[in-house]
């Protein structure tokens, strides 16, 4: 009887994980099917968003390409670690804040970065911003 129960578990767990590796084979081929047909609509050109990881933010700008930064942002590249005497300010927000449509410099945190040093001021403006996120996205990316 234990012997029958035993091999039940063993079928059982077998069949599992049989299951999530086909899972797991259909999804990667249907994402990868799905970046040969962008590339193809595109006809070659980069993408400059993909789906995130994080399901709250549904998809993000990719890092170094299409103008962003290391981390994905339409910004100046910036060091983790706050120079020492500098004040940093967050500019959190949409593809205004973004500058979507303006050159880098002239979006206004970029602006406001040259203002506040021209006026003698120690300062670092970061730009946490993507076209079209909402402010519970918003609010994730600053996480």
């Amino acid at each position: 009887m234990a012997s029958k129960f035993l091999v039940s578990i063993v079928s059982l767990v077998a069949t599992l994980l049989i299951a999530a590796g086909i899972i797991e084979i259909k999804v990667r081929w249907e994402e990868h099917a799905y970046q040969e047909a962008m590339w193809k609509k595109y006809k070659g050109r980069d993408l400059c968003v993909r789906a995130s990881e994080n399901p709250e933010l549904i998809y993000e700008l990719i890092p170094n390409k299409c103008g962003h930064n290391s981390i994905g942002q339409k910004d100046v590249e910036h060091h983790k670690v706050k120079a020492k005497g500098v004040f940093r300010i967050g500019v959190i927000g949409d593809s205004v804040t973004e500058g979507l449509g303006v050159e880098l410099e002239e979006s206004y945190p970029r602006v406001l970065e040259t203002n506040l040093r021209d006026s003698g001021y120690v300062v670092e403006v970061l730009k946490f911003a993507v076209r079209g996120y909402a402010t519970t996205q918003e609010l994730t990316l600053l996480d």
